[in-house]
């Protein structure tokens, strides 16, 4: 009896070594060798880092039944979406990450929907056919340290019953982690139809239209952002939308107030059609001054 344990013992053992392989395996994939990242992808298991190099002229998926993948470009690497009419990163996984990668191309340059999870984190992403970042269809992704610019339309959008934290990573976090977001061909954030986002800490400047626009029944919470010489309006706050521009008290990077020291092109915050901004003004500011709030708007800064 003692022998046939000690024998299923070894045997549960041999299937436990047999199996971990599979388990958080790290490949690398040079794209400049013909490698495919798609191929990578397709046969990663769970846990899996994938070691991107090169330039990778292919637009790519991460399908709902890829768990905990990351991709990671080292600093170096380049994935570019071939097709405009595909996402070059196309994110429907949970649990993804994509770091350090130059992203171009493609429709939009990453696209985090049907309930995808994100981080995306230390990349510079520029020059799509539509958004730099889309979030939607219920996703929720993560933004930190990225450049995010140059992009047709907007360099963040987030939409369709969607989720973002934009700066940082969790709400014990005690220092922003920001994003550069400029030179984007619309809004530089846009939020937008029942979607939601805090907007922490970064840098949101030169873009064609407002630096953040939330619409369409969405919410914001926006903080310790430097907010500059945005074309229209620093922030712009509409369509029974609401804002809380940090904290009357407090000091955290959830409560400090945003700035301006180049002025956007009209106002430092606009409200129309039954928006709402609390919370603090601090020195948002444009052109032809500070605020402006539209009847039926609630102005209920300090």
């Amino acid at each position: 009896m003692k022998k046939e344990v000690i024998i299923y013992v070894l045997l549960i053992i041999g299937l436990f070594l047999w199996l971990l392989p599979s388990v958080g395996q790290a490949a690398t994939v040079n794209c400049n060798l013909g490698q495919s990242l798609q191929g990578a992808i397709n046969s990663a298991a769970a846990g899996s880092t994938i070691k991107v190099k090169g330039t990778c002229n292919e637009n790519v998926l991460i399908d709902e039944t890829r768990i905990n993948i990351t991709l990671d470009g080292g600093g170096t690497a380049t994935i570019h979406g071939t097709s405009v009419t595909q996402d070059t990163v196309d994110v429907r996984g949970r649990g993804i990450v994509i770091k350090r990668l130059h992203i171009t191309g493609g429709n939009n340059g990453i696209n985090v929907h049907r309930g995808g999870t994100a981080t995306i984190d230390s990349n510079t992403i520029e020059l799509t056919n539509n958004n730099g970042v889309l979030v939607g269809a219920a996703g929720f992704a993560t933004f930190i340290n990225n450049m995010i610019q140059n992009n047709t339309q907007h360099g963040i959008g987030i939409q369709d019953n969607a989720t973002a934290h934009i700066g940082f990573d969790s709400y014990s976090d005690t220092v922003a982690q920001p994003n550069t977001i400029q030179n984007n061909g619309n809004q530089g954030i846009n939020i937008q139809r029942s979607s939601s986002a805090s907007v922490v800490g970064n840098i949101i400047k030169n873009n064609t239209y407002n630096g953040i626009k939330v619409r369409r029944d969405s919410h914001a919470d926006i903080s310790a952002n430097v907010i500059n010489g945005n074309d229209y309006n620093g922030i712009r706050v509409e369509d029974n939308s609401g804002v809380n521009l940090g904290n009357t008290t407090g000091s955290t990077i959830f409560d400090l107030s945003n700035s301006t020291t180049v002025n956007n092109g009209i106002k430092g915050i606009s409200c129309n059609i039954g928006g709402y901004a609390d919370g603090l003004l601090g020195t948002l500011n444009g052109v032809n001054g500070a605020t402006v709030f539209s009847k039926g708007c609630v102005n209920n800064l300090i």
